[in-house]
């Protein structure tokens, strides 16, 4: 009991001390991670861990919680001892605390979601881990399940209100981007994120007037930054009344195209 207790004290402090990240894509193959053999690590699954398997002679415990596994190795006491001549019995001579090191552990875990991560542990002289396992291929097919339920324009509808008031856009890959696409003596076009999901790639922009003059912009004058692909909407987004880039000004864009798994299609 007391044992249990320290582990789950554990758990609860490794939040507070330095912990060192690793971010590692799953693509259906085991996986080989380093770990701290003598602190607690940290893995977290895309998604609910409901099982776990790993042999119980490896001297590793695992503690689950929602998304997230702590592991920690158990310690080996050895006991040295020596036999005393005069009595001819043995005595305890030295008790000592060993940790297993160099000898990877295979573990699985199964999620809610069926996924079964096959991980194999190498225990090492390293700070405590935190590990995040990302699921690129499994959080595209919720995305697709999902996207699937409802019409086209209410798909479009949810993807610009989020885009534009900067929530999260639950499923897509951010990637973050200060690109100038585009430029005249008038306006400066910057790219700055790309939000790539399964069936909808978005592009956000920052249109700058770079003028003391309003500047009036329509829609089909982005057209070619889509670069020839599949285009669902364009969006200006003025924030004002008169539909135009007040002088020295700066309004947001967005143009939804087919993803690339769409376009292969």
């Amino acid at each position: 009991m007391v044992k249990k207790i320290i582990f789950s004290a554990l758990i609860i402090f490794i939040n507070t001390v330095y912990a060192s990240n690793q971010n590692i894509e799953y693509k259906g193959e085991t996986i080989t991670i380093p770990v701290s053999v003598e602190q607690t690590n940290r893995i977290v699954l895309p998604s609910r861990i409901v099982s776990k398997i790993v042999s119980k002679e490896k001297h590793v415990e695992i503690a689950l919680n929602e998304r997230e596994a702590f592991v920690k190795f158990s310690p080996i006491e050895e006991i040295t001892k020596t036999q005393m001549e005069a009595e001819k019995e043995q005595k305890v001579q030295k008790r000592e605390i060993k940790y297993q090191s160099n000898t990877p552990v295979e573990i699985y875990l199964l999620t809610e979601d069926k996924v079964t991560y096959s991980l194999i542990l190498v225990p090492s002289k390293m700070d405590t881990q935190n590990i995040i396992i990302n699921n690129a291929q499994q959080r595209k097919k919720e995305l697709d399940f999902k996207e699937s339920q409802l019409p086209l324009r209410n798909n479009l509808d949810d993807i610009t209100k989020k885009v534009l008031t900067t929530k999260t856009l639950s499923g897509y890959e951010v990637q973050k981007r200060n690109e100038e696409v585009a430029s005249s003596t008038e306006l400066s076009i910057v790219l700055s994120e790309i939000l790539k999901g399964y069936k909808f790639d978005v592009y956000k922009y920052s249109l700058i007037n770079k003028t003391s003059d309003k500047v009036e912009l329509q829609e089909r004058d982005l057209i070619p930054l889509a670069d020839n692909k599949s285009i669902y909407r364009i969006v200006i987004y003025y924030d004002n009344e008169v539909y135009e880039i007040p002088p020295r000004g700066t309004v947001q864009a967005l143009i939804i195209v087919a993803a690339e798994t769409e376009e292969v299609k």
